[in-house]
């Protein structure tokens, strides 16, 4: 249960566990699922974007991404 809800925590951010902790002890629930749920129904309520951890292999370098006009991808349709 420590770990769903430190990985909870690390998902959602330290205020809406916060919050979801007071509303399932509220309901008298100790259920890490309850808990899940209740951060989750935060995020959506907030329009905030879902919360992906990525973690990337040793083999993957860390670099900057330069970026470029996209504008030659746009080219007209030719008629068939």
């Amino acid at each position: 249960m420590t770990a769903r809800t430190g990985k909870l925590l690390e998902l959602y951010g330290a205020d809406v566990l916060a919050k979801a902790v007071a509303d399932v002890l509220v309901c008298g629930l100790h259920d890490p699922g309850a808990l899940a749920l209740r951060c989750e129904q935060a995020r959506r309520a907030a329009g905030a974007p879902m919360p992906v951890v990525l973690q990337l292999g040793a083999h993957v370098p860390d670099c900057d991404v330069t970026p470029h006009d996209l504008g030659k991808y746009d080219r007209p349709r030719s008629a068939p």
